[in-house]
């Protein structure tokens, strides 16, 4: 999976998109690469949070464009989506069929704002 996501991200932040690409390993020509999985196909769509006090979040994602590039993507909309700064983790899983394909982890880090006293 691959986060990509700005490069600052802040507690509160609204309209921050997160996407995630769903890959796989096939060996082409004698050589193993990591290709993304076609999730055209797919449902349930998912991208799952763990926030920096080890409480997990579950959004519903939606396809980023077609689905054959393996991209789900989620948007946040209310300023409680971020609401703790540290480092978080993300996880894409995609249903395909009977089964359930699931990207590796990433990590981002939710950062503070200036508190106006």
């Amino acid at each position: 999976m691959t986060c990509e996501c700005p490069e600052e991200i802040h507690v509160g932040d609204v309209g921050t998109q997160f996407i995630a690409t769903i890959k796989e390993n096939v060996l082409v020509n004698g050589v193993w690469m990591c290709k993304p999985v076609d999730i055209s196909a797919g449902s349930n769509f998912k991208i799952i949070f763990d926030k920096p006090n080890g409480v997990g979040v579950e959004k519903t994602a939606s396809l980023l464009t077609d689905g054959k590039d393996g991209k789900i993507q989620w948007t946040t909309t209310l300023t409680t989506d971020l609401d703790q700064d540290g480092q978080w983790k993300m996880q894409g899983k995609v249903t395909i069929g009977g089964g359930t394909w699931s990207s590796s982890i990433d990590y981002f880090r939710v950062k503070p704002n200036i508190e106006v006293p």
